[in-house]
């Protein structure tokens, strides 16, 4: 996750070193915005099969507190 978002933080740079800013504005704009879709994607992708795990296991107490009469 925290790869995720290094790269989410790090896309407009990479988007400014594939283009040339100056000359082709719509072409960084695009692949700003896209990027930032493609690992907002990937995010949810990777946080589906968690929860879905998440769901299955059966729920059990943190602690127990011991009730003795």
């Amino acid at each position: 996750m925290a790869a995720l978002h290094a790269l989410g933080e790090a896309w407009q740079s990479i988007a400014q070193v594939i283009t040339d800013v100056a000359r082709d504005p719509h072409l960084f704009t695009v692949l700003s915005w896209g990027g930032l879709v493609v690992v907002s994607l990937a995010g949810i992708a990777w946080l589906l099969p968690v929860r879905r795990h998440a769901d299955r296991e059966p729920p059990h107490p943190l602690w127990r507190i011991p009730v003795t009469r």
